[in-house]
């Protein structure tokens, strides 16, 4: 009794831990989303220019960056936390469909793992254009 009332309790703090530490995350976020847009706002309306204005520039796409790492964060951790939670307070679920529930949510686990050097390469102008280059096909050239 005392293990899965242990279990019980310990996958739902985890649960809560994750659910605190997501909130925290997203609420930055969007508070970081609108004071960009305030000032992408303030550039279209002309109220500022030149450096300024290019620095924030920089500054949004940041955002933007940091928003699609947030925003897989939690489409790939979330289903593993769930799957967890029931798994844990529900004993039961030792069928071949919660097996594989627990195998894709791990996998999305994984994905989140690999998608943050992914998502910061590609907003970076420099390596896209190295990596076009990359993939572009080389003039064969003929040595007569």
């Amino acid at each position: 009794m005392y293990c899965v009332s242990h279990a019980i309790v310990s996958g739902l703090l985890g649960c809560l831990f994750f659910m605190t530490a997501g909130s925290l995350a997203t609420y930055s976020q969007v508070r970081i989303y609108l004071e960009a847009r305030r000032h992408l706002r303030a550039i279209q309306a002309g109220n500022i220019s030149g450096d300024s204005a290019e620095d924030i520039r920089k500054k949004i796409k940041s955002a933007v960056t940091t928003t699609a790492v947030v925003a897989i964060w939690w489409l790939s951790e979330f289903p593993l936390i769930t799957v967890e939670t029931i798994r844990v307070t529900a004993p039961h679920t030792t069928s071949v469909s919660w097996q594989v529930a627990h195998r894709v949510s791990r996998f999305a686990y994984f994905i989140s793992t690999c998608s943050n050097p992914i998502v910061f390469a590609f907003r970076n102008r420099q390596f896209r254009h190295a990596f076009k280059k990359l993939l572009r096909p080389r003039a064969v050239h003929s040595f007569n």
